[in-house]
């Protein structure tokens, strides 16, 4: 009998672990087969991702800077997903420009996939100040991110590549100068405390 057990529960584990390897790949397909109406089918969908292996990656910023999930294992990763005509993107910058400066030197990394051409992300930039490192012309980055919800999005992942938080959306007024920062700053001091 604790043979059985000890086995039901090996199984049990390696699913766990066979899902949260994969949960990125199945959320569209999960999106499709919803049956909740929006915005919770997206909500449902996106907080199914905590605790999810982020999809490996492999890109340069516009700044020709070289960045992949591999090499940023045992960093903290902020990432922002925007572009440059949608109004909430613009007006979380300040949020997250705070971020930025708060955790200079420490092990976090600042990353934003945008759905711009590279000359409209540099625009982007010269006009707000944005600080994240700016990623353009990623293939499929609606789908290999599950940018369901809408823009912007915004997610920080684990020193292992876990998806610890997910956010989309945004607001327009003043909220939007502070509330990702006070939303995503516990999140990051937590896991860039943890050691484990």
């Amino acid at each position: 009998m604790k043979k059985v057990v000890i086995i039901l529960i090996s199984l049990l584990f390696s699913g766990v672990v066979s899902a949260q390897e994969n949960c990125f790949e199945n959320c569209m397909k999960n999106f499709e087969n919803s049956e909740l109406d929006f915005p919770a089918r997206n909500d449902s969908i996106l907080q199914r991702l905590i605790g999810c292996k982020l999809p490996d990656f492999e890109t340069k910023s516009i700044n020709g800077k070289f960045f992949s999930l591999k090499k940023l294992t045992g960093k903290v990763i902020v990432l922002n997903f925007s572009f440059a005509a949608c109004e909430p993107c613009v007006a979380e910058v300040p949020a997250l420009n705070k971020l930025v400066d708060e955790y200079k030197g420490k092990d976090v990394v600042f990353i934003s996939f945008s759905k711009d051409i590279t000359e409209v992300a540099k625009g982007f930039i010269k006009k707000t100040g944005f600080k994240y490192n700016v990623i353009t012309n990623y293939p499929n980055t609606t789908v290999t991110f599950c940018i369901i919800g809408g823009w912007p999005m915004n997610m920080v992942i684990d020193k292992k590549g876990i998806l610890r938080f997910v956010q989309c959306g945004s607001n327009t007024d003043e909220r939007a100068k502070t509330e990702v920062y006070d939303k995503m700053k516990p999140v990051i001091d937590k896991y860039l405390e943890d050691n484990k």
